[in-house]
């Protein structure tokens, strides 16, 4: 199934979720597809009886391109906001989400690479970090500029603590939090890289307390959850 659409130049939540939510649903299917020729050979095999032709087209199956379209607004999601002006204007504003058993796409421009297995833990794990991107995504919307490295180190000890599937949604949300926040490339790099280091279990306060001190991020968050901050720019 393909959509489109077209919008304002704005990222908002609204188009995060729905990137996130396809992520979740095309890995599904992918690994619904996966398992479903896994099972069709099985069948086979235990028959005593396996079809050429069935194995051929099995195979293919499982290694073909499942694509989707993702509504979004332009530039969307994936796409850096310093860039919208020049290097976007005239488009039709549409992003592809293209997913295989080995990797997951977003208009060729941001690649995550699968696990061999997309197992059941694997699945369950997705979910918890879509909630993690979204937190992370209230806090940059709302917060100061000065603690979104934190928030992107947080975001990736978060991520790591769930397992897996919850990692690939972090590394997504990252890549595209980091595009549309970053003023510059090095901005942006040092944004991935804080949430990589979250990732690996690295201490944030320590690598980020001087210039996004605990007990403003604290007060920061609390602020956030009480809406104190809802509306504001």
């Amino acid at each position: 199934m393909r959509q489109s659409c077209t919008g304002s130049d704005e990222i908002g939540t609204f188009s995060l979720i729905t990137l996130l939510l396809s992520v979740f649903n095309i890995i599904n299917l992918v690994a619904s597809n996966v398992n479903n020729n896994n099972n069709r050979n099985n069948i086979n095999d235990n028959a005593g009886n396996i079809n050429t032709a069935d194995n051929t087209e099995s195979n293919a199956n499982a290694n073909g391109m499942t694509a989707t379209q993702v509504m979004m607004v332009p530039p969307g999601v994936g796409r850096r906001k310093r860039d919208t002006l020049s290097s976007l204007k005239g488009q039709n504003g549409s992003t592809t989400l293209w997913a295989n058993s080995s990797m997951v796409v977003l208009d060729n421009v941001l690649t995550c690479e699968l696990p061999t297995q997309l197992t059941p833990d694997f699945i369950e794990e997705l979910p918890l970090g879509i909630m993690m991107a979204l937190n992370a995504w209230q806090v940059a919307e709302h917060g100061k500029a000065a603690c979104h490295e934190r928030n992107f180190c947080e975001l990736g000890l978060n991520s790591g603590v769930f397992g897996k599937g919850s990692m690939l949604v972090g590394r997504l949300a990252s890549q595209i939090m980091a595009r549309w926040l970053a003023d510059h490339d090095k901005h942006e790099h040092d944004l991935i890289e804080a949430y990589s280091r979250g990732e690996s279990f690295e201490d944030c306060h320590t690598l980020y307390g001087d210039q996004c001190q605990t007990e403003e991020w604290t007060s920061h968050l609390d602020e956030i959850k009480t809406g104190a901050k809802c509306g504001q720019a």
